[in-house]
């Protein structure tokens, strides 16, 4: 099991809109480093054994550098139609073992977590593990929906119920999953959300349902 290759996926296809800018949100320098090279530093830092990154078209020239220093492989995701089409774009069919997921807005991500995180997956035999956290004021970040303890699904902002609005637990925007296990649930993801996306989090409640092991791991 400790011997089984992780396939790492940065999904960094986000324009930054909300940021008012031109430059990919991926690319917006923290502390004098984008946020991409941090991500790419901290995964590098966790010896998995390959990284790809998910980009849109246009971008390709500026994050190609960065990738080409990181030897990391771009993939380009041609319509926007959520996370879960994200990852689709990253040739999964080529992968097996376990695939490391990131959002490529993470700054502060850390190797110590990530390596805490696999490290958990693999003693557990667990077949999907969330990163999560708790925030005083979760805002837009979906909810960890739990029941006698244990993760069950990840209610998104837009589907949040009175009840479950108060819940401080957020997703992270961090997975670690079996690979035949995430292809096999991102072909049952459907779009009925207010904003017609496919999301990523929907794979948490199908591994429930088929009484896979869900672990969560609580980050930094």
């Amino acid at each position: 099991m400790n011997k089984a290759l992780i396939t790492a996926i940065v999904l960094s296809a986000g324009k930054g809109s909300r940021m008012q800018s031109s430059l990919p949100k991926s690319l917006h320098p923290v502390a004098g480093q984008p946020i991409l090279v941090r991500i790419l530093t901290a995964l590098k830092r966790t010896n998995v054994t390959e990284i790809r990154v998910v980009i849109n078209e246009e971008h390709n020239q500026l994050m190609q550098p960065i990738t080409e220093v990181f030897k990391a492989q771009l993939y380009f995701q041609k319509e926007k139609k959520g996370t879960a089409a994200s990852v689709s774009s990253a040739g999964l069919d080529q992968l097996k073992d376990h695939i490391l997921i990131v959002n490529g807005d993470h700054p502060l991500i850390s190797s110590s977590d990530l390596e805490n995180m696999i490290k958990l997956f693999r003693e557990e035999s667990a077949d999907l593990c969330v990163g999560t956290c708790v925030k005083k004021k979760p805002g837009h970040y979906g909810r960890i929906i739990r029941q006698r303890g244990k993760i069950t699904a990840i209610a998104e902002k837009e589907s949040l119920t009175h009840e479950s609005e108060k819940i401080n637990e957020v997703n992270a925007g961090i997975y670690l999953v079996k690979a035949d296990c995430l292809r096999s649930f991102l072909l049952q993801v459907k779009n009925d959300n207010p904003k017609e996306e496919y999301c990523l989090t929907d794979i948490v409640s199908f591994c429930v349902s088929k009484e896979k092991k869900v672990l969560s791991f609580s980050v930094s």
